[in-house]
């Protein structure tokens, strides 16, 4: 049952760093961030104009200005100011 609890742990503390690293970038690099995302692992192409983080290291607050996503078939959404927050409750 040890073995178990201890390769449990091993697994945590694997993927936690990996979220750590990305939400530090998110943070620190926001621009470079979404750069580097769309252009490795999406197949929508995400244009704007300015990018903007206004939340903490753990709660990121993107606000874009003038964002247009695409893919393929044409545009999926535009709009001239979008601010995204993860579901905060209150």
């Amino acid at each position: 049952m040890r073995k178990y609890f201890n390769q449990f742990i091993f697994g945590i503390c694997i993927v936690s760093w990996p979220l750590f690293f990305i939400f530090f970038a998110l943070y620190f690099f926001p621009v470079q961030t979404i750069r580097g995302l769309d252009q490795s692992i999406s197949s929508y192409a995400v244009e704007y104009s300015e990018l903007e983080n206004t939340g903490s290291i753990f709660n990121p607050i993107l606000s874009f200005v003038n964002i247009r996503v695409s893919n393929k078939l044409g545009k999926v959404f535009e709009a001239e100011k979008f601010a995204d927050a993860f579901t905060q409750i209150n």
